[in-house]
């Protein structure tokens, strides 16, 4: 949810919102938005619901698109994914908008809490992740 609906709901203003996402992001050592994302999901606090998307749409996607969205889920940044997967920030963020699509998602809370489940079955070592062939 951006800043704008979350202010509309809230009935402040935007600016006190992002204020608000910046000293949380201060307090609990995150460095942006997707972290604070994914910290708020591993404590099981919840966001708009996922009702009506596809849980099991992770077999449409392509090998890229789950090593990438697999990586948003850990809290990685688009800069960090891009520098392992050998890829542009650009790449990755197109990656994510077709995963989202594919998933049925409309922002990155619902695709992390998507994801999120996976992660204690992926036997990804980040060291490791490289280029596809």
């Amino acid at each position: 949810m951006d800043c704008a609906r979350i202010a509309s709901a809230l009935a402040i203003a935007p600016h006190t919102v992002r204020k608000h996402r910046s000293q949380l992001l201060a307090k609990l050592g995150q460095r942006n938005t997707v972290q604070l994302l994914v910290h708020a999901s591993a404590i099981g606090l919840r966001a708009d619901s996922t009702e009506n998307s596809d849980r099991n749409g992770y077999r449409d996607l392509g090998p890229r698109q789950r090593q990438v969205i697999d990586l948003v889920a850990a809290g990685h940044t688009s800069k960090e994914i891009a520098r392992r997967l050998g890829i542009s920030p650009l790449t990755v963020r197109k990656h994510r908008e077709i995963a989202m699509r594919k998933l049925g998602v409309h922002c990155m809370a619902d695709l992390i809490r998507l994801a999120r489940p996976r992660l204690p079955f992926l036997k990804l070592d980040l060291a490791t992740v490289g280029p596809m062939p």
